[in-house]
C-alpha cells in the first residue's frame, strides 16, 4: 500500500453536470514526506480546486463530476463515502486565503482551542495544546485579545496556529503571501521552514511563488493540467515567466 502523504491518479474534476468544463484534468502528482510543494499557474488553472480534493472537501461538501483516485496516507478518499471531513482534518489542514473565514472564537486562545476541545481532548492537554502553539506562532502575548483586533500577519499566524492544534501532518496554503507586506512574506517563510524542519509536509498555492524558490518541487498548472513538476532549479524559467502564462 502507498505511505506517500499524497498521490493523485487521473483525477478529474468538473463543477458543473456530465459535459461542463472540467476544472482538473487527468491529474497525476505524488508528494513525498517532509517536502514543500508550490502550486503555480494562473487564476482557474485549477490550483484550488486541488487542493480541495487532496483535503477531501471535493467531492464530500461541494459535488460535482469527480473521477479518478486522490489517497492520503494510504487511504483512497475521493471515492470512499465511509471517509468524514472530520477525521481528514487530523491528516491534512487547509488555511485559506482569508484568515477571517476560518477563525470562529472571540478570543485568540479559544480559537486555537476550538478544534482540540471538538475531539473532546482533556482540558489539560488542551491547554498544553494551545499554550505551546501560540508560542510556536508567536502569538503568546495576543492569547486574550480579540481576533478582529489582529494585524493581517497575525491573523494569518492564528489561522495557522488553529490547523496546527488538529495535529495534520499536511499543511496546505492557499496564497498565503498575496495580502502580505515584505516583512510578513519573511516570516511567513520561516513557519513554513520551520514547519518543514519539524517533519511536516507542506503544499502552497500561490502567485508570488519566487518567495518558495526553497521548494522540492514547483508544480506547474494549465488548464486544469499539471505541465511540469519539478525542483525549481530544474524547470526552465522561460516555462515559468512566460509560457505558462499564455
Amino acid at each position: 500500500m502507498n505511505t506517500n502523504p499524497v498521490m493523485v491518479r487521473g483525477l478529474n474534476f468538473s463543477y458543473e453536470e456530465e459535459g461542463g468544463t472540467p476544472a482538473l484534468c487527468g491529474v497525476d502528482l505524488t508528494i513525498l514526506s517532509g517536502t514543500v510543494t508550490v502550486l503555480i499557474g494562473p487564476s482557474g488553472c485549477g490550483k484550488t480546486t486541488l487542493c480541495k480534493c487532496l483535503c477531501g472537501i471535493i467531492p464530500k461538501l461541494i459535488h460535482g463530476v469527480t473521477n479518478g483516485e486522490v489517497f492520503v496516507f494510504g487511504r483512497e478518499i475521493a471515492n470512499d463515502e465511509s471517509i468524514a471531513i472530520s477525521s481528514l482534518s487530523e491528516q491534512i489542514g487547509l488555511v485559506m486565503q482569508v484568515p477571517d473565514h476560518q477563525i470562529v472564537m472571540t478570543a485568540v486562545e479559544d480559537d486555537v482551542a476550538f478544534g482540540p476541545e471538538n475531539r473532546m481532548m482533556p482540558p489539560p492537554e488542551v491547554r498544553d495544546l494551545v499554550d505551546h502553539t501560540l508560542s510556536e506562532m508567536d502569538l503568546t502575548q495576543k492569547a486574550e485579545a480579540d481576533p478582529s483586533a489582529l494585524s493581517g500577519g497575525e491573523k494569518q499566524r492564528l489561522a495557522i496556529a488553529g490547523v496546527l492544534a488538529m495535529g495534520p501532518e499536511i499543511m496546505v496554503f492557499d496564497e498565503p503571501v498575496s495580502s502580505l507586506d515584505s516583512a510578513g512574506r519573511d516570516h511567513f517563510v520561516q513557519i513554513v521552514k520551520a514547519l518543514k524542519e519539524a517533519g511536516k509536509t507542506i503544499i502552497i498555492v500561490e502567485h508570488d511563488f519566487e518567495v518558495f524558490d526553497f521548494a522540492d518541487q514547483w508544480v506547474l498548472m494549465k488548464e486544469g493540467r499539471i505541465v511540469c513538476a519539478s525542483a525549481p532549479r530544474e524547470i526552465p524559467r522561460e516555462l515559468v515567466e512566460s509560457e505558462l502564462w499564455h
